[in-house]
């Protein structure tokens, strides 16, 4: 089974197995899942995220959320503190202790309210759950960087400088200096921890960028280690499909997943096929992020988007 099936599946199968009917799934809610999602559709979801800014700017600054914001974001599409957990926190008075007679006259009502109150109770922790799991997902994922195949970064940061220069030659020289100084940084780390030291002349290799990037310094890609520059930057490599070389790179690091990509279905396009590769891909490499993106499409998720970035997200 591809990686975000079985990923989307552990999910499903623990929300299913609640012990809480109220818990579990409607048949509905399961046949949208993303356990049935093909790569395609997976990607296009992840797209429609970017493309709705459901992880916003900041409303009045217009600023890129931090890390723990973005976390704190996510948290919130399940309520963060629950569905009804709030009521002691409110503090609402208690109901006065019922007479003898009443007590006679409603144990069966008391008995049922112990009982909702401990349904409550129990909702309240399922929903915790799912939130800090959300939020584990979303942890793991920040720092993408590190897991994507150094071609890709290659690539992105040749555009980014490229798109620089049309902008002026003197911020292409900044944008040089700060890729240069990223990759000497990141040259000098990887040279103190294996004891090596760096030959002088030695061409500048993948690895470097890599470890740059990995890091979060600027390394020229254009892309911060956060979910909104992960979901911008799927949106744009599979919007804009690589060369023949990444394509085949993204293909070798698919492993047994990708044996039937090379080959192109008859009638196929060359860049549908390119496509096709990008999303194996991106379910392979971020095989949680559909879970991602499908909470924060929902009707909670944009909510929460709203909250952030006023009534137009950014």
């Amino acid at each position: 089974l591809p990686r975000h099936v079985v990923a989307a599946a552990r999910v499903v199968l623990s929300d299913m197995l609640q012990p809480n009917p109220e818990d579990r799934p409607s048949a509905e809610e399961v046949l949208q899942h993303p356990v049935f999602w093909t790569p395609e559709k997976a990607v296009e979801k992840i797209r429609e995220v970017n493309d709705e800014k459901l992880i916003p700017l900041k409303d009045k600054s217009g600023a890129a959320l931090t890390p723990a914001e973005e976390l704190r974001l996510v948290a919130d599409v399940f309520g963060g503190g629950g569905v009804s957990a709030e009521k002691g926190e409110r503090g609402e008075p208690e109901a006065p202790p019922p007479s003898s007679a009443a007590r006679k006259k409603g144990g069966a009502h008391t008995s049922a309210r112990a009982d909702s109150s401990k349904n409550t109770e129990k909702r309240t922790v399922h929903a915790h759950a799912k939130s800090a799991r959300l939020e584990s997902v979303a942890a793991r994922l920040q720092n993408w960087k590190e897991l994507v195949i150094p071609e890709l970064l290659e690539r992105v940061t040749k555009y980014n400088i490229k798109k620089q220069y049309a902008a002026g030659a003197e911020t292409l020289a900044k944008a040089q200096e700060e890729a240069a100084a990223a990759t000497r940084s990141a040259a000098a780390a990887e040279a103190e921890q294996s004891g090596l030291v760096r030959k002088k002349g030695r061409k500048r290799g993948s690895s470097s960028l890599r470890a740059a990037a990995a890091r979060g310094d600027w390394d020229g890609t254009g892309y911060e280690p956060t979910l909104r520059d992960l979901f911008r930057f799927i949106r744009n490599v599979h919007e804009h499909p690589g060369l023949q070389a990444e394509r085949f790179a993204m293909i070798k690091a698919l492993g047994a997943a990708g044996a039937h990509l090379p080959k192109f279905s008859e009638g196929e396009d060359r860049w549908g096929a390119a496509r096709r590769v990008v999303e194996a891909y991106v379910v392979h490499v971020f095989p949680e992020l559909p879970l991602l993106a499908q909470a924060l499409l929902t009707k909670e998720g944009r909510a929460a988007a709203q909250r952030i970035g006023g009534a137009r997200p950014r």
